[in-house]
C-alpha cells in the first residue's frame, strides 16, 4: 500500500512539474483544460510505467544488490535508465502526433515520476530515508 502511495504522490509531482514548465517556459496561462488533459493523458501510460517498469525494476536491482545500498542509485536507475523506453517513445511521436512543447511536458512528468519513485521505492524498502551516497553511515 505505502509503494502505491509513493507512485500516486510521483505522477502528481510530475504532473505539477510539467504545468510549471508549460506555464514558465513557454508563458502559457494554466488553465483546467491542461490540467484535465494532462492528467487524463499521463494517467494510463504513468499507471503501466509504474507497474511494469518501475517495480519490476527497483525490486530486481534490489534483489541484486541484496539490499537498498547505495540508496542514490534507486532515483538515478529509475529516472534515466527506466524512463528510456518512454522517453523515445515520446521522442518518436514528436512532431507526429504531438507538438514539442506536449512532448516536452510528458518528459517532465516521467523524468519527475522517476525521480520520486527511486527515493520512494528506497523509503519503502529501508522503512527510512536518508539518500546518502555511499554505504557508510
Amino acid at each position: 500500500m505505502k509503494l502505491t502511495l509513493v507512485y500516486v504522490v510521483s505522477w502528481t509531482l510530475g504532473l505539477i512539474s510539467s504545468l510549471l514548465v508549460s506555464h514558465l517556459y513557454y508563458q502559457e496561462p494554466l488553465s483546467a483544460a491542461d490540467l484535465i488533459g494532462f492528467s487524463t493523458l499521463s494517467f494510463v501510460p504513468a499507471l503501466l510505467v509504474c507497474s511494469l517498469l518501475y517495480t519490476p525494476g527497483l525490486l530486481w536491482l534490489r534483489q541484486r544488490l541484496g539490499r537498498c545500498e547505495p540508496q542514490m542509485l534507486f532515483p538515478l536507475v529509475s529516472t534515466l535508465l527506466l524512463n528510456a523506453p518512454v522517453i523515445s517513445i515520446i521522442g518518436w511521436q514528436a512532431g507526429r502526433t504531438m507538438r514539442g512543447s506536449e512532448a516536452l511536458a510528458f518528459t517532465v512528468i516521467f523524468l519527475v515520476m522517476g525521480l520520486v519513485s527511486g527515493i520512494g521505492f528506497v523509503w519503502w524498502c529501508n522503512g527510512k530515508l536518508s539518500l546518502r551516497c555511499g554505504a557508510g553511515g
